[in-house]
Parts: C-alpha cells; structure tokens; sequence
C-alpha cells in the first residue's frame, strides 16, 4: 500500500514541475515580488496536498473528524484535478511544437534552407495563445 502511494505522489510532483514551467512563463512579466507570491502561493498548493495524503496514510484518516477529512480531501482533489485540466492544455501544446519542430528539421534538411515565412511578423504565437488562455 506504501509503496503505491509513494508512486502516485512520484507522479504528482511530475505534474507539479510540468505545470510550474507553466506558471513561470505566464509570471515572467510580473514583478520580482510578484512572481514570488504566485509561486510561493502554487507550491504551497502542492504542500498541503502532499501533508495532506502522507498525514492521510500516517494517521488512519478514518479516525479523522469528518468535516476535516471531506474539505482536505475536497481540496486534494480539487487542486489535483484543476493541475490535470492545464497538463491537457500543455501536452497539446508540446505536441504541436514537436511536430513543427520535426516539420521544421525534415525540410531543412531536404531543401537545404530553413522554412520562410511568406506571412507578416506575427505578434503571438499560437502556443503562447493557449497558455495565456489557460
């Protein structure tokens, strides 16, 4: 039992790191001060998570009062699920970017010269669309 939960929380800090580059680049305009704050503010989240389902495999979390264990476990899943929903956005952005990357390698290599852009100077990218619209 241990050793799977050791696993899952394995897998849950992934997730963590995964979504912070995500924080990182949506705070890289912000303030010293601020960007501190949000991400003090996200690994606090992920703490409480982590106290929370270590506390709930070191203690019987049955013997927990119950309202303590339905908002700590509401909060979990609620915290872990909204994590979930970016790490979605996120891969279809990673993915994207890999195939325009291969796209990209496949035809430099074969037309010796990099792909021109024959549009004008787009203002954002795409892949920045989707995170600022996450």
């Amino acid at each position: 039992m241990s050793g799977r939960i050791f696993i899952f929380l394995f897998i849950v800090l992934l997730i963590d790191f995964y979504v912070f580059q995500a924080i990182k680049l949506v705070t890289r305009n912000l303030s010293d001060s601020q960007s501190r704050i949000a991400h003090i503010a996200y690994w606090s989240l992920t703490v409480f998570t982590f106290i929370v389902l270590i506390g709930g495999m070191v203690v019987d979390w049955h013997t927990w009062p119950k309202w303590l264990r339905s908002y700590a476990f509401a909060s979990v899943m609620i915290i872990f699920i909204s994590k979930l929903f970016v790490v979605v956005f996120l891969l279809v952005d990673d993915i994207t970017r890999f195939f325009r990357w291969g796209f990209a390698n496949i035809y430099e290599r074969i037309y010796d010269k990099p792909i021109g852009t024959p549009y004008a100077v787009v203002k954002i990218s795409r892949s920045d669309f989707w995170l600022n619209l996450v």
